[in-house]
């Protein structure tokens, strides 16, 4: 089960969180935003340097 490092509601209105477990590679990182008419998960993360 991955573990949140972090949680955090913007001053805009985005929602950041951060997600890092052993069983992945590196960590990823996503926001929560609003669009016009609904809502954009937009992420990221590390490549492996393996």
């Amino acid at each position: 089960m991955a573990t949140i490092g972090t949680f955090t509601k913007n001053v805009d209105g985005t929602f950041s969180v951060t997600l890092d477990d052993h069983s992945l590679s590196g960590p990823i990182y996503a926001n929560l935003v609003e669009t016009d008419e609904d809502y954009s998960l937009i992420w990221s993360r590390s490549r492996s340097t393996d």
